[in-house]
């Protein structure tokens, strides 16, 4: 069945700019954890596990940038509750940001960051009317509905037998919002407008943020 979206058309993907960027933000900023980041992004292909890494997104265009939360969080700086701010130092490893970087500034940037590897089951909630919205399941990039405003992955390689899971949540970047839509090819979108014209921007480097847990992680 058809999900109950509005007719949409599926935004036009920016250009892969020329120069390719490094995979990793530079390094500097104060780390929060030792331990290194469970994802990495390496030769087109983005992956999470230590060991034996799952491939989440191939394909992958060179200015497409992955940085660690560790090196973008400062506990110390951190206006949270010193509790909250220790726990998520502590799980520092677990996330990092996901984005990406245009030669043109603009107010609506749709891009292509990459083909979701699979088949992998996933869940998602989607926004199928101006305030409504509703869960979807799939197992390809082109399951994806247009403005998805999040993606659990199941990736049992993280846990051996267990389940093992990925959260890739768009975010909100200055005055930048960002959804998720299907691409060609199984491929998947983030898309960061502004809503005005007089509102433009080349750097999205914290457009999105992924996030690996398991199974033996305590639920709240």
């Amino acid at each position: 069945m058809a999900p109950p979206n509005e007719s949409k058309p599926t935004p036009k993907v920016a250009a892969t700019p020329a120069p390719k960027l490094a995979a990793n933000a530079a390094k500097g900023g104060p780390a929060s954890s030792s331990a290194p980041c469970l994802f990495s992004l390496q030769d087109g292909e983005l992956s999470v596990g230590g060991g034996n890494k799952a491939a989440l997104l191939t394909g992958v265009p060179g200015n497409v940038t992955l940085t660690p939360f560790a090196e973008a969080f400062d506990p110390a700086a951190s206006d949270a509750p010193r509790e909250l701010a220790e726990r998520a130092a502590a799980n520092a490893r677990r996330g990092a940001f996901l984005g990406f970087t245009l030669l043109a500034p603009a107010s609506r940037a749709p891009y292509r960051v990459g083909r979701l590897a699979g088949p992998r089951r996933f869940l998602s909630v989607f926004r199928f009317k101006t305030w409504w919205s509703t869960a979807w399941a799939g197992r390809r990039g082109r399951d994806l509905q247009m403005e998805t405003q999040w993606v659990l992955l199941e990736v049992p390689e993280l846990a051996g037998a267990g389940a093992g899971y990925v959260l890739v949540l768009p975010l909100v970047q200055g005055g930048f919002r960002s959804a998720i839509f299907p691409g060609d090819d199984n491929g998947v979108v983030i898309c960061a407008e502004s809503g005005s014209e007089a509102v433009t921007g080349t750097d999205f480097r914290r457009i999105a943020y992924v996030h690996a847990g398991d199974a033996s992680l305590p639920r709240c």
